[in-house]
């Protein structure tokens, strides 16, 4: 099982870094970017790299020029457990869950 801070990469990664984040979490792809208060600002997947590469951005890009700017998310103690089957039911596998900062305090991961 993997913890919070497998899924976090900092806003001033370069894409490099963050699809070797990518590859290591295997099923499980997907990494938050976080800005240097470690608040969500966005998330990545190989489907935002691709889509990325296509508009002639490169692996020395900094991860922020490929984030999706709207993740879902939860917000700690104010969910209720249809959201969480909403969410699983849309496919999402990975839903990071926040703090009043915005901060990734846990991520749910529908796998395990």
């Amino acid at each position: 099982m993997r913890n919070k801070e497998d899924h976090i990469i900092s806003k001033n990664a370069s894409l490099k870094d963050a699809l070797v984040k990518l590859n290591d979490l295997g099923k499980d792809a997907v990494v938050f970017i976080v800005d240097k208060e470690s608040r969500l600002i966005g998330s990545l997947t190989d489907g935002d790299v691709r889509r990325g590469l296509l508009t002639n951005k490169n692996l020395n890009s900094n991860v922020s020029t490929f984030l999706q700017q709207n993740p879902k998310f939860l917000r700690k103690d104010n969910y209720k457990i249809e959201e969480l089957i909403l969410l699983r039911n849309m496919n999402y596998r990975i839903i990071p869950v926040l703090n009043d900062n915005n901060q990734i305090i846990d991520v749910i991961n529908f796998d395990y």
